[in-house]
């Protein structure tokens, strides 16, 4: 009776263990981003190399895939594998896992029908395509080709406008160079610049290559002047700039006053076009419609700029917390400055109101 107990015991104990090796499978460690994966202890969105409770894994190395988990948040999926690693069981990222030649026949991948694409799986409508980062084609996306090709397209652009007035082969450039861009950021969403950020590559050469993308955007702002100069002295700029920006509030009062967003955008498109058909004719046309989209690709890579740039400073605080004091002692007593003052209402026994202001303390 007792051996009876022992064995069920025994049987209780280690079959889960045998269950697991049973289903694990095999796949290999191979981010396009890093030379390393990064683990972290339970489920999350996001697994970066701050986490202190996990692994950073080789590239080539061959792990247990336990199980698929999905973690959705707020406008973002994560497809994570639950991995059995030196004892413990961690999770990563799935899409940096190759399925390995090693497993046994009939074992399928459990990964094969996922999307990677961190972005959405729509633009506008559109339906883009399933990304797997390891095919051909989400290996090119990943390489330093297409960024480097729509750079080399803005160069181009711009030796043709120093040397020939005519807008058709700069223009044709500049739209091709965006197009690029406009792709790559669909497609690959926060990864885009993955080159520079520093979750992947680190402070040091983040920080440096940050500096090529700045080149990038200084590249986009020198074909927008040249356009702008070829249109003359009398096409006007500032419509432009202004009906951008107004795109959005006036396309909200267009909704409530109207029902409909696009009318109060279209205006804001239309009058810059009208000002500058007056005064430059056709030509001003032209380079009005090129100038809305190439402000709204500037503003687009000065946003990426911005968003790496504070992923820099967040891992150089990271790193150095002495930079972070620096920055208290620095900016502290501004941001004391512009902090407004504590207004008191109060009001005197025959109904006077009275407005005192106190200064905020540090």
């Amino acid at each position: 009776m007792k051996a009876t107990l022992v064995f069920r015991l025994f049987a209780v104990i280690l079959l889960p263990l045998f269950c697991i090796h049973v289903s694990a499978q095999l796949y290999r460690v191979e981010s396009l981003v890093s030379n390393v994966i990064f683990t972290k202890d339970k489920p999350a969105s996001f697994i970066d190399r701050s986490n202190e409770k996990g692994y950073r894994i080789p590239n080539g190395t061959e792990i247990q895939v336990l199980s698929r988990v999905v973690h959705d948040t707020i406008g973002s999926r994560a497809i994570l594998a639950e991995i059995a690693y030196k004892d413990k069981h961690y999770y990563t990222e799935a899409r940096w896992l190759v399925f390995s030649g090693n497993n046994e026949e009939g074992v399928k991948d459990i990964f094969a029908d996922d999307d990677f694409s961190p972005s959405a799986p729509e633009l506008m409508g559109i339906s883009l395509m399933k990304l797997d980062p390891h095919s051909s084609w989400g290996r090119f996306l990943y390489s330093y080709i297409p960024l480097s090709v729509s750079a080399a397209l803005l160069l181009i652009a711009i030796v043709l406008l120093v040397l020939s007035p005519r807008l058709f082969l700069p223009g044709l450039c500049f739209f091709l160079s965006a197009a690029i861009q406009i792709y790559l950021s669909a497609m690959l969403d926060w990864d885009t610049y993955w080159w520079c950020n520093p979750a992947y590559q680190g402070l040091k050469l983040s920080m440096l290559r940050a500096l090529l993308l700045g080149l990038y955007l200084l590249l986009q702002f020198l074909c927008i002047v040249f356009f702008y100069d070829s249109g003359g002295d009398k096409l006007k700029a500032w419509p432009v700039v202004a009906g951008y920006l107004l795109t959005f509030p006036a396309g909200l009062l267009s909704v409530g006053l109207t029902g409909y967003f696009w009318i109060g955008a279209a205006l804001c498109y239309l009058i810059p076009i009208f000002i500058n058909l007056v005064n430059s004719g056709f030509r001003g046309v032209v380079i009005t419609l090129f100038l809305f989209m190439a402000v709204s690709i500037i503003f687009g890579t000065l946003g990426s700029l911005l968003q790496v740039s504070i992923w820099v400073l967040g891992e150089l605080i990271l790193v150095c917390p002495v930079f972070l004091f620096v920055i208290f002692k620095v900016f502290g007593p501004l941001m004391q400055e512009i902090k407004p003052d504590i207004v008191h209402y109060g009001w005197t026994s025959s109904g006077d109101l009275i407005i005192t202001r106190e200064k905020r303390k540090a």
